[in-house]
């Protein structure tokens, strides 16, 4: 179900200066496509930098960086409404994600999940399928968690954008920068880039979703 999803440890020598860096510049609401997403900080490491990780990470392809940035997350919960907790991120103009985990200690059995809805059979958005998960993005019993790629200081996963997924659990936790859940995401292209949607369809995961970046 989930083989486009590629999860890899240690996927910097030292991921402490990231974090540093991550903690290092405020963490303010940034609007996105009409929703207000808390705990952004745009400080983010060199795209040169991330662009030779990335091209590691999947095999020497070319790289082509739309977007990265940190994210916090504090108990309560302070990012996007409950609609958009499982999304795809079909909206940030990028066939993959990166999501790197950077909270120390890791909280247990925390990540990100993936789902597949309930009705329609759905694992990944297709752009031909108008059902309108955005209504269900709250609701989790609106679908199945097929696969869980669990939290570790210093791992990266990598996904494509299409894929139904939430932060898990839906709650944060920490009351501080410090002590919250802390990641580094990025949206990117990798060439020779699939067929629009191939990363998705060549891996027996289902069909469509909504968009969220988050």
């Amino acid at each position: 179900m989930l083989t486009a999803l590629k999860v890899i440890d240690d996927f910097l020598p030292e991921p402490n200066a990231w974090r540093a860096l991550a903690l290092s510049a405020p963490f303010r609401t940034v609007n996105y496509q009409d929703h207000d997403y808390h705990g952004v900080n745009l400080v983010t490491p060199p795209e040169d930098v991330v662009v030779r990780l990335l091209s590691k990470a999947m095999d020497g392809a070319h790289i082509r960086v739309e977007s990265q940035h940190f994210r916090l997350g504090l108990a309560p919960w302070l990012g996007p409404g409950p609609t958009t907790w499982i999304h795809a991120d079909t909206g940030c103009n990028a066939e993959w994600a990166a999501v790197l985990y950077l909270s120390n200690p890791p909280e247990p059995g925390c990540g990100t999940a993936f789902w597949q809805h309930a009705e329609t059979g759905a694992a990944f958005y297709h752009p031909d399928d108008h059902y309108p998960y955005d209504a269900d993005g709250g609701d989790q019993n609106a679908w199945a968690m097929v696969g869980l790629a669990g939290q570790v200081f210093g791992r990266v996963i990598l996904y494509p954008t299409c894929l139904f997924h939430s932060r898990w659990p839906r709650d944060a936790w920490g009351d501080t920068p410090e002590t919250g859940r802390l990641t580094w995401c990025a949206f990117f292209d990798a060439e020779p880039k699939k067929r629009k949607g191939r990363s998705c369809q060549s891996h027996s995961l289902n069909r469509p979703s909504t968009s969220g970046c988050a």
